[in-house]
């Protein structure tokens, strides 16, 4: 009888225990006080199946959060691929099926290459194997291509997944189907294109009137000396050698002024606003007033010049600067001719105050406290409707910035508008980096 208490019994009970754990009931322990070897073994098994339990709920919840995980990723409207360490498809999602029109049993073990398209820059592909050959995460758009070869865009990022040893033995891809995304930053490209074409063609056009001023001056000089000279040989005169070199000279002289404005035009037209250069403020106003200076008198404007000498560079095309200062000075002579007044002045002033400035301001009307504050927007004008597109400020504010300057319509009690131009002043370190 005591064996049976104290040696079967208990290992009936440890028995019975046994066949629970194995199928998965950990709830049963077995009550005992004893502290023999028989006591101390009833613990361990007790224990065993506490930590048993614990394990299996830890298992459990794993299970658990495989599945979501997986579903999430089944279910996402990402495209999602995971690739072997060879770069061979291994799993891919509801999503990319749909998208490639590929089956996934169709793409399982096959290299991930047969969904690339062969427009992708080899450099850029070449530059994101070496990313990810050194553990690091990989960004990027590429050209993906559909079970039938047509291509789209797709933007991923491409996560290595380390194993123990911290080798890469699979990839995440998720990408992002944006194929319509790029035809409309194309399309927005290409309609940028259309408005600073728009833009250069007004620029040229308000000055249109200064240059004709300009070219008809050399040749009206022209036509008059060798008017002269036709006159005097019709009339049976005998010239001088040196009378007639002294003319031609003069005539050469003058088509040269003509060929010097056409050039800077020509120069103006085929600006290349991607690549500026160290240019001096200063020289780009005086060629800026050798454009539109004569169509200001014309139209008696007085134009004061406040030039600091020794101007630090600024980094811009010089005929950027020429199309900006130009802009707003046709700006102000068209606001005069707008009113009755006698006394027409602009004042241009520059000066480095940490930033090298350009202030142009004039006596004129002014600006509308309700335009104030959208007129460098585009399609925005102070002037009658139908007689200006309302681009001419639009078009000063894009250059301004695209040389890292800021444009502002400053604050004045006294009549007439103030514009104020800031660009960052250029270093002797940084010129070198225009060599």
């Amino acid at each position: 009888m005591l064996t049976a208490r104290y040696i079967i019994n208990p290992i009936i009970n440890m028995n019975h225990m046994a066949k629970k754990m194995a199928d998965g009931d950990f709830s049963a322990k077995i009550e005992t006080l004893r502290q023999d070897e028989i006591g101390q073994l009833i613990q361990t098994v007790n224990e065993m199946s506490s930590k048993l339990e614990q394990s299996f709920d830890k298992l459990s919840t794993f299970r658990l959060r495989i599945k979501l995980l997986t579903a999430g990723l089944e279910t996402s409207s990402n495209l999602v691929v995971i690739l072997q360490a060879d770069r061979s498809i291994w799993w891919v999602n509801l999503s990319f099926e749909a998208l490639s029109g590929y089956s996934s049993n169709e793409l399982i073990g096959k290299d991930v290459r047969v969904l690339l398209s062969e427009r992708n820059d080899p450099e850029r592909m070449r530059q994101a194997v070496e990313r990810l050959g050194a553990q690091r995460e990989w960004r990027g758009e590429i050209i993906a291509q559909d079970r039938e070869g047509r291509e789209f865009w797709d933007a991923i990022s491409v996560t290595p997944i380390q194993d123990e040893l911290g080798a890469s033995s699979y990839f995440l891809v998720v990408g992002q189907d944006i194929t319509e995304k790029v035809k409309a930053r194309e399309a927005m490209s290409a309609a940028q294109d259309a408005k600073a074409k728009a833009e250069k063609l007004l620029s040229i056009g308000t000055m249109a009137a200064g240059i004709s001023h300009e070219i008809n001056q050399p040749l009206n000089s022209i036509k008059v000396i060798s008017g002269g000279m036709v006159y005097l040989i019709n009339q049976g005169e005998k010239l001088q050698t040196e009378e007639i070199a002294e003319s031609v000279r003069e005539i050469s002289s003058q088509a040269d002024r003509i060929a010097k404005i056409i050039k800077h035009l020509r120069s103006f037209i085929r600006r290349d606003e991607k690549k500026p250069v160290p240019c001096e403020l200063n020289t780009s106003v005086e060629l800026a007033l050798g454009l539109v200076g004569e169509q200001l008198a014309g139209h008696s404007v007085l134009v004061k010049k406040d030039l600091q000498p020794k101007l630090p560079s600024v980094a811009a095309s010089p005929t950027g600067l020429e199309e900006i200062i130009v802009n707003l000075l046709v700006n102000a002579m068209q606001a005069f001719d707008a009113i009755a007044q006698s006394n027409k002045e602009i004042v241009i002033r520059t000066y480095f105050s940490g930033q090298v400035i350009l202030e142009i301001g004039d006596n004129g009307p002014g600006i509308a406290p309700t335009l104030r504050n959208k007129i460098f927007e585009t399609f925005v004008s102070t002037k009658p409707e139908g007689e200006n597109m309302g681009l001419g400020l639009a078009i000063v504010k894009n250059l301004v910035e695209s040389y890292g300057g800021t444009i502002e319509l400053a604050l004045s009690e006294t009549p007439g508008a103030r514009f104020i131009i800031r660009f960052p002043a250029l270093q002797a370190e940084d010129k070198e980096n225009f060599q």
